[in-house]
């Protein structure tokens, strides 16, 4: 299997999304989404506060083959309500995680988004394994991974606390 996540393409819609790879100019849309306690204590990754240098930095970072964030936009308004994260793991596994912004929770935003870039990444990367990671105890998230067909793998995951799932649906 070859291949990166270059071969994404430019943009994928779904009924209320316009999704894409985050750029340079959605440093300030990005702070602005992810600027919350209730995203950034659950995501190792993401500082607090989460700062619009530190959005620059996040998108920049997926400017390689091996990793990519993904932007939500309402097709109504062009907001982003939230971001994909799709990352190589080696030859024959992906990993998807994703967060919402706390005003658009409860609408649906992560299974729509996060089910349309998973097929999109089937179609341009087939065969790979698919994997998330999620605390047992974020319920919510928990739930959307189920509605995509995630399954437990009763592994733990790379992250501290983190259960490893398994995609065994189609999304």
């Amino acid at each position: 299997m070859s291949g990166g996540l270059s071969a994404l393409p430019p943009c994928w819609r779904t009924e209320r999304f316009r999704l894409r790879p985050l750029a340079d100019g959605d440093a300030p849309a990005l702070r602005a989404v992810t600027d919350d306690p209730s995203i950034t204590t659950v995501i190792p990754f993401l500082p607090t506060p989460f700062t619009t240098s530190d959005a620059q930095a996040l998108i920049a970072s997926a400017a390689g083959e091996t990793d990519q964030f993904v932007g939500a936009f309402h097709r109504s308004d062009d907001r982003l309500g939230g971001v994909v994260g799709v990352h190589l793991r080696g030859e024959h596994e992906l990993e998807i995680g994703y967060w919402i912004g706390a005003a658009f929770h409860g609408r649906g935003y992560a299974t729509e988004a996060a089910g349309a870039t998973i097929h999109v990444v089937r179609r341009v990367l087939p065969g790979r394994r698919i994997v998330a990671e999620c605390l047992p105890g974020n319920t919510v998230s928990w739930r959307v991974l189920e509605k995509l067909g995630f399954q437990p793998s009763g592994g733990d995951g790379t992250r501290p606390g983190r259960k490893l799932l398994v995609l065994s649906a189609p999304a």
